[in-house]
């Protein structure tokens, strides 16, 4: 699918900004992955789930967090894939022992490696090796196939499950997307839009479309408005809408 300009920049301001923009389908994984945002847990993480539960964009907004947490006001994430790694396991002590300059209000920072499962086994263990002679820092790794992880790797983290949440855990912040873009929505209706679905990014998607015919039905009653104050286009305003940018419609 295409995406116009300003559907774009609707994605780019609307996808988590900060820790506290995510949404979690587990309780218990929120709250261990706050206390890393924290500054509280210093141990490897291990993030696994399907596709499309954000587990990459987590990870950084935790290493960001964690930076604030610390005093740092611009943090400085070092994420990395690891099939571009394969070939120098070491370079995350570098990075560690780098970030550890750069931010050494941060005791402990985090690396981020991506995809770990893109390693075989003799490279996982070499990682597993770097990961016992680490003296500083620390790595999150995540995987959409946590069966392919060394179980040795994995005992070396803490492995949390990211899954999607629902679209009834996601509604409060649809919700704060639409009134930030001035679109009012029933809760029932912003459901019947998001249920169909499961990953954030689609989810946004529909939501984009809902401000768009939203700004359309403003135009629309706006100029109406203009010619015939007193009269509003029968059937111009969809069921459950009321917009707000430049004038109220109640269906």
């Amino acid at each position: 699918m295409s995406i116009s300009v300003t559907e774009h920049d609707f994605m780019t301001n609307h996808t988590p900004r900060c820790f506290a923009d995510l949404v979690f389908a587990s309780e218990k994984v929120e709250d261990q992955l706050r206390s890393y945002a924290e500054g509280y847990n210093w141990g490897h993480v291990l993030l696994h789930g399907p596709y499309g539960t954000g587990k990459s964009s987590t990870a950084r907004l935790i290493v960001e967090a964690r930076q604030r947490a610390c005093g740092i006001q611009t943090p400085f994430v070092a994420q990395m894939q690891a099939d571009d790694i394969k070939d120098n396991i070491a370079v995350i002590t570098k990075s560690a022992s780098m970030l550890y300059t750069i931010c050494n209000t941060d005791k402990e920072p985090f690396v981020i490696l991506d995809e770990v499962d893109q390693l075989n086994t003799p490279q996982q263990n070499k990682l597993r090796a770097v990961l016992d002679e680490m003296v500083v820092g620390r790595v999150i790794f995540t995987t959409n196939f946590p069966d392919r992880i060394d179980g040795a790797l994995r005992d070396r983290c803490r492995v949390l499950q990211l899954l999607p949440p629902s679209a009834a855990q996601w509604l409060a912040r649809a919700q704060a997307i639409l009134a930030a873009e001035q679109v009012r929505m029933s809760d029932a209706a912003v459901l019947s839009v998001l249920e169909p679905y499961s990953s954030v990014r689609r989810w946004l998607q529909e939501l984009w479309t809902l401000v768009r015919r939203a700004r359309k039905l403003t135009a629309a009653v706006t100029s109406a408005a203009a010619t015939t104050p007193s009269v509003v286009p029968a059937g111009s305003a969809p069921r459950n809408f009321v917009v707000l940018n430049t004038t109220d419609v109640t269906p």
